[in-house]
């Protein structure tokens, strides 16, 4: 009873919310101490051999997220991956980037975004990163987000925008990408060009032919390796409008109704 009515007071505290900003995680804070110097420091991150330059960034893309929150009243933020590293322990990337957002005192904005920020923890790729994100806002709102704002890396705008929205779709008016890459590859134009290359490689025209991520060898170890703690997606009971299209695996776009199409007849 009690939860039921934690349930019901966080959905009247949110009745007003019908967008989703969601910042995509990409690693897993590993320090002890979350003082704001603390999380600047690459040892306190589990991060790989690719990611070594990337941690200022992963902090610009927390702050821009708190940022767009302050900018759109109507707006509910939510942070974004699983527990994806063995090596982390059951620290999701998700819980990782409130804490730094808490460190940092929330760049100035705290009695606002602090109470508008939530967590979606199961995440293990980028579609699920969309996905999973907007069936928190159901759980947390009881209705579905009207519009959508994605925050992540701007070399992976095309596989958000052209594939996976496109993949559950999302109208394409209604969604938003603000894309924030490392400094160093616009200082150097090759190493630009070389990181599009990868990302359409081992990505994109992976997605591009396996919409969901889900028969794709690649695709499909990506995420049994990001899920070392074999959690249970639990999505399913608490989504039931669109159960089906979580539970869907194929290599053509979904064809039934969702939410967020209007006057659709299946």
């Amino acid at each position: 009873e009690e939860i039921n009515s934690s349930n019901s007071n966080l959905k009247k505290q949110t009745k007003n919310f019908k967008d989703l900003i969601i910042v995509a995680g990409h690693s897993v804070y590993i320090g002890l101490n979350f003082e704001r110097n603390f999380t600047q420091l690459k040892d306190s991150w589990y991060l790989e051999s690719t990611q070594l330059k990337q941690l200022p960034t992963f902090l610009a893309h927390i702050k821009a997220g708190v940022i767009q929150t302050i900018l759109n009243p109507s707006s509910i933020l939510i942070f974004s991956g699983g527990q994806t590293r063995l090596e982390a322990g059951p620290r999701s990337e998700a819980l990782s980037y409130w804490m730094v957002a808490e460190s940092n005192d929330w760049f100035g904005f705290k009695q606002i975004a602090r109470y508008r920020a939530h967590l979606e923890e199961y995440a293990r790729d980028s579609f699920e990163n969309l996905l999973f994100s907007i069936c928190r806002f159901k759980e947390i709102t009881g209705y579905y987000p009207s519009n959508i704002t994605i925050i992540s890396f701007s070399f992976k705008k095309q596989r958000f925008v052209e594939l996976h929205r496109a993949a559950i779709k999302f109208p394409i008016s209604k969604f938003n990408y603000i894309g924030i890459d490392p400094q160093y590859l616009y200082e150097n134009n090759q190493l630009l060009l070389d990181i599009q290359k990868k990302e359409y490689e081992n990505a994109a025209s992976l997605f591009k032919n396996d919409p969901y991520g889900c028969k794709s060898d690649i695709l499909v170890n990506k995420k049994k390796t990001r899920d070392p703690f074999n959690r249970s997606i639990p999505y399913i009971n608490s989504c039931n409008e669109i159960s089906k299209l979580l539970e869907y695996c194929s290599n053509s776009i979904f064809g039934g109704c969702l939410p967020w199409i209007p006057n659709c007849v299946a």
